[in-house]
C-alpha cells in the first residue's frame, strides 16, 4: 500500500519534530538546504525513470560522545520532496566530518531512509519494474564541502538509496546528487 503524499509529508514534519524536539545530548549543530537532481544515472543504480529536482532539508548534530571508537559521527536527519511527484524520502543516520584542507572537508554518511512511493512502476521498453522495491531502504552519502565562512559551507553531494536485495529481488537503487548551503548554529 502507497501512502498518500499527504501523510507521507505529515509523517516526514514529525520525524523532523521529534529531531529537534529530543532531549539527550545531540544538539544541532548545522541546518542545511539545497537541491538535487534525483535519478542520475552512475555504476550504482539502474537506469531508472526518476526526474525532477529534489528540495533538500536537513539538521546535523554535534559530534556524538560516546562513540570516539568509530569516529565521534554526527546524528543527521533530512527530508527530501521532489517536485516532480517522483520519490520523496525522509533520511537520518551517522555522518563523519574529516578535514582534507584547511577549510576543505569530507563526510561520508550511512542512515536509513523511509521513502513514500511504493507502488510499483513499469517501464514500457522492456516491462522491468522501476520502483525500489521496499519503503525502508539504505541512505549512504558522501560530501565534499568548503567552508566559506566560520559560519556557512557550501557542500557537493551524492546520496543513494536502496535495500541492498535484503527486502526483495528487485532493487534498482537511486542516485542523487546535489549542492546544498549548511549554516552552523
Amino acid at each position: 500500500m502507497a501512502l498518500s503524499p499527504f501523510v507521507f509529508r505529515k509523517l516526514i514534519l514529525w520525524l523532523v519534530a521529534i529531531f529537534l524536539l529530543q532531549g539527550h545530548q545531540a544538539h544541532a549543530e548545522e541546518i542545511y538546504a539545497g537541491a538535487a537532481i534525483n535519478g542520475v544515472n552512475t555504476p550504482f543504480s539502474f537506469d531508472i525513470d526518476e526526474q525532477g529536482t529534489n528540495i533538500i532539508l536537513g539538521i546535523r548534530g554535534n559530534p556524538e560522545k560516546g562513540l570516539e571508537k568509530i569516529g565521534s559521527p554526527s546524528l543527521y536527519i533530512f527530508v527530501a520532496i521532489n517536485d516532480s511527484d517522483d520519490t520523496s524520502f525522509v533520511a537520518g543516520g551517522l555522518s563523519w566530518h574529516i578535514d582534507i584542507a584547511k577549510k576543505l572537508y569530507f563526510r561520508p554518511g550511512i542512515g536509513i531512509a523511509l521513502q513514500g512511493r511504493t507502488a510499483q512502476r513499469f517501464r514500457l521498453s522492456d516491462g522491468r519494474r522501476t520502483d525500489l522495491g521496499s519503503a525502508i531502504l539504505f541512505e549512504p552519502e558522501l560530501i565534499l564541502g568548503y567552508e566559506i565562512s566560520d559560519k556557512i559551507s557550501a557542500e557537493l553531494t551524492w546520496q543513494h538509496i536502496s535495500h541492498a536485495t535484503l527486502f526483495s529481488r528487485q532493487n534498482p537503487g537511486i542516485d542523487i546528487m546535489g549542492a546544498r548551503i549548511a549554516f552552523k548554529i
